[in-house]
Formats: structure tokens, sequence, C-alpha cells
């Protein structure tokens, strides 16, 4: 007889996008995936770019130090994170064809050792995304960019293919392309919690991240985002705290009273 492990083989390891397309499946009805955006599933994030594409209006985390992201402000304890762009008040088909404009043809006519492949762009009425290829000596990075409906953001998501390392090229790429665009940085108020209060370090960690985990659990992580890392820790109150407080609101209580009923008096005299 065969063995059990034999008969019934263990099921594959779900990756990021195949679970969030379960987990879609299930919650959300049949008519609604007509209008998702476009995303495409992969198996293994680290071997080139299988996992790039977009899901629920997020891009995929970074996976390297030779990233940075819109969208990712954990990985790599924040480091990769870039403020999303915005393309003030021009509608999303102009600023996208902008994009391509600026981007593809003045990009591509740069030279200095490095060339640019167009790989996909998807210009629906519900979103528009373009991902790039840039070669350089050999090494490629992807470069996407996302554009949701009923926004004015630019989010992006910029990696050098197999985790190698860019020299910061990608960063320089996007801060480069972002001030061609003439667009702004928006400011986005991140957690960070320091851990030598006197001054910012490498060490220091961000959240939330509101990419996966705040699609499965929405609820804490904005109890997170509430949270102020330079804030006393919450005490409960004792029971003396809570009788003092009763106290002291019982007496503003008495002299805003006080005061009312002399404002009356001080009319009545008139």
């Amino acid at each position: 007889l065969k063995s059990l492990d034999a008969r019934f083989p263990q099921a594959p390891a779900l990756s990021r996008n195949d679970f969030l397309g379960l987990v879609a499946a299930f919650a959300l009805p049949q008519a609604a995936f007509a209008t998702q955006p476009y995303v495409e599933v992969a198996q293994d994030c680290s071997k080139g770019p299988t996992c790039l594409g977009a899901i629920n209006d997020l891009l995929a985390p970074c996976d390297s130090k030779s990233c940075v992201s819109s969208q990712d402000d954990e990985t790599g304890g924040g480091s990769l994170f870039r403020e999303p762009w915005e393309y003030d008040d021009s509608s999303i088909d102009d600023a996208f064809q902008l994009m391509q404009k600026v981007i593809i043809d003045k990009e591509a006519g740069k030279g200095g050792g490095t060339s640019l492949k167009v790989v996909r762009i998807l210009d629906t009425a519900d979103f528009k995304y373009m991902r790039l290829e840039y070669d350089t000596g050999g090494q490629t990075d992807d470069v996407e960019f996302y554009l949701p409906a009923n926004d004015v953001t630019v989010q992006f998501r910029a990696a050098r293919r197999n985790g190698l390392p860019d020299i910061g090229a990608n960063s320089k790429r996007m801060e480069a392309i972002r001030i061609a665009l003439h667009m702004d940085k928006i400011p986005v108020i991140r957690n960070r919690r320091r851990v030598f209060i006197f001054a910012e370090s490498p060490l220091d960690t961000f959240g939330p991240s509101m990419g996966v985990e705040g699609e499965l659990d929405p609820i804490g992580v904005e109890q997170r985002f509430e949270l102020d890392p330079r804030a006393a820790p919450v005490v409960p109150p004792t029971a003396a705290m809570s009788q003092l407080e009763m106290s002291g609101l019982k007496s503003a209580t008495m002299f805003f009273r006080f005061l009312d009923e002399e404002q009356d008096r001080a009319v009545l005299r008139t």
C-alpha cells in the first residue's frame, strides 16, 4: 500500500497574490471581478518579474533592498518607502498620457548605456498601469506605475531584478522622473518608532503598512496607526483618579452654571 503522504500529497504554498485572489473569490460577488484592477498571479516573487502587477489597488511589496515603493513602508525598516506623487487638477487620462510621453519618449532618448523597454500599458476606465524595463550593463530594473481611478495619485514600484544591488539607481531614477513630470510628493503620516529618542536612525521601525496586513486586519491597522510613538504609555485610571476626575467635572459644571446665572441677573438688572 502507498503511504498516506504519497496518496494525499501536500498542496503547494500559496503566494501573496494567490491568497488574496482566494479571499476575494469568497468575499466579493462575481460581478465585482469585472472592475478589479489588473492582476498577474505569481508563484515566486524572488525570480524575475513574475510577481509584478496590481491587486486591490496594491503593487507587490519590495523583496530586496534594491527596490523603492510608494506603498511598502515596512520592508527594510521603512527605508525603501518613497512618497506617492500627485498630478494636481489634470484628469487621470491627461496625466497618464503625459507620463507616457515624458518617460517613454524622453527617457528612451537619453542613452548613456541604458535601454528602455515598454512591457505593458493598460489604459482602462478603472485604472492606468504601465510597466517598463530598464537595462543597464546587463542588469534589469522593473518599474511599475499605477494610477487608481477617482484619485490624483501615482503609485509606483521600482526594483532590480533578482535582488541584485542597484546602488541607489532606482531611487534616483524615480526622483528624476517625478521632477521631469513636475509632480509633487504627497506627504504621508507614518508611525515612526525611534530606537534613539534624540535622533532618527536606520534601526527605527515604521508602520503600519496598509498593504496585505491592512486588507486582512483593517481595524487592527487603524488602531496601530493612531498610536503616537513618542507619547507616554497609556495608564488605566485608578479609582482615586476617576473620583478626582468626577470631582473636577462637577466643579467645572457648577462654575459655568454660576456664570450663566450671573449673566442672567445682569440682563434682568438692565
